[in-house]
């Protein structure tokens, strides 16, 4: 918990084998995946989009002069796969590291396609969010270029993780909000699933105190 705080991050190693993703995948119903492409008038403004979405003429007018970015894109499915259902020992653990009882997530399964990348960002601030847990569902390949996580930590340093099935990347947000940026993929595909945790409502109702501090723990890290 030390480190997680400090650093802003960990790495929770051996969580699961290629034989459970292979028994997820064959006990999954199918499901969609749909385009997240996003972008951004002189790095200001953003706007966030699917297929489906529609954008204003006056919307696009008022920035025409500005300078379009694309600051990610990549492919996302709200499929019923979660920490808690098909990653009981992931979710153990994270209960275990934050020293809570429950927790609430909204997980999505996120594919990298070649061509697919994040630009360098933070998560913001979302009330109860206490961290994101990133499930790698395959492992990059040898000789695969891109679909690098690239953390950018307090001191400046950067650090660079691969996707690896087994090891799950918890990012804290109770003391941090990292930067970081998913590097453009070019010749394989990346998958994921991101799944943002917050603390569940009786963890942080007022228990006789305004402190911010978990009823339960006084010790546990205020959160945003």
């Amino acid at each position: 918990m030390k480190d997680l705080l400090q650093n802003g991050y960990t790495i929770l190693e051996n969580m699961y084998t290629e034989d459970d993703i292979e028994k997820l995948i064959s006990n999954t119903s199918e499901f969609y995946l749909k385009p997240r492409f996003d972008f951004e008038f002189d790095n200001e403004i953003k706007l966030f989009s699917d297929i489906s979405t529609n954008f204003s003429l006056s919307e696009i007018l008022i920035n025409m002069e500005k300078k379009i970015n694309t600051f990610q894109m990549f492919w996302q499915s709200n499929s019923n796969i979660n920490l808690k259902n098909n990653f009981k020992k992931i979710s153990e653990k994270i209960l275990k590291v934050y020293n809570i009882k429950s927790f609430r997530e909204n997980s999505n399964l996120q594919t990298y396609l070649p061509g697919s990348f994040i630009k360098s960002h933070d998560d913001g601030i979302v009330k109860n969010r206490f961290a994101v847990a990133l499930t790698p569902l395959n492992t990059k390949p040898k000789g695969g270029v891109g679909g690098d996580l690239i953390l950018e930590l307090k001191d400046n340093t950067k650090v660079i993780l691969e996707n690896k099935v087994g090891n799950v990347i918890l990012l804290d947000f109770t003391k941090n909000n990292l930067k970081h940026e998913v590097t453009k993929i070019k010749n394989w595909s990346r998958v994921v699933l991101v799944s943002f945790l917050f603390f569940e409502w009786y963890l942080y109702m007022s228990v006789g105190t305004n402190s911010g501090e978990n009823p339960e723990r006084p010790n546990l890290p205020k959160w945003h």
